[in-house]
């Protein structure tokens, strides 16, 4: 039976060949057949908002530091301190990020970000965005990416403005769910 969405592959096994066995072995297949229908997730899920340095060079912000998960699946492992997330086994996995950066400025000056998804410490997404500073920037990430057992996903915000320096509010959220094995 092929593998489809969340679920644990089911393989069926050989019929016996004696009669009185069959009981057994049919008990023994129904319970391996319950097992692959139930869903069986990785999925980690953070809401948030932080204060973010602005300059007239990129700067960039981890995001989800010192956050704990709105939901966290048991399996993977979500690193407080490091706000990272190791992949609990291999598979595809639904990245979904958003964030909102107040304004900063009085809309004569260009201002831009952007949200970098990093993988085992590279660069594998980034989405931005720039404008007028007097209009809040709105952000989004998604896409599928796959996985090994023991990849570590950092999500990190980029930020920078045409001519004035100080802080910004961000407000953000972002989950990584696994949807397929492979």
């Amino acid at each position: 039976m092929p593998q489809r969405g969340l679920q644990v592959p089911y393989y069926p096994t050989s019929p016996p060949d004696e009669f009185d066995d069959w009981p057994r072995w049919m008990d023994d297949e129904l319970r391996r057949i319950s097992e692959a229908l139930k869903v069986n997730p990785s999925l980690v899920a953070i809401n948030g908002t932080t204060t973010v340095a602005v300059d007239t060079t990129p700067t960039f912000t981890t995001l989800g530091l010192g956050d704990t998960p709105i939901l966290d699946v048991p399996g993977g492992g979500w690193d407080v301190g490091l706000a990272q997330w190791t992949a609990p086994e291999a598979g595809i996995y639904i990245v979904s990020a958003g964030a909102s950066v107040s304004a900063y400025g009085s809309g004569n000056k260009d201002y831009g970000a952007a949200l970098v998804l990093f993988k085992n410490s590279l660069e594998i997404l980034r989405r931005g965005y720039g404008g007028a500073d007097n209009i809040p920037l709105g952000l989004a990430l998604n896409g599928p990416i796959r996985m090994q057992q023991g990849d570590v996903l950092l999500l990190r915000m980029e930020i920078e403005h045409e001519q004035f320096t100080g802080n910004s509010t961000v407000n953000y959220n972002f989950s990584y769910l696994k949807s397929a094995s492979v």
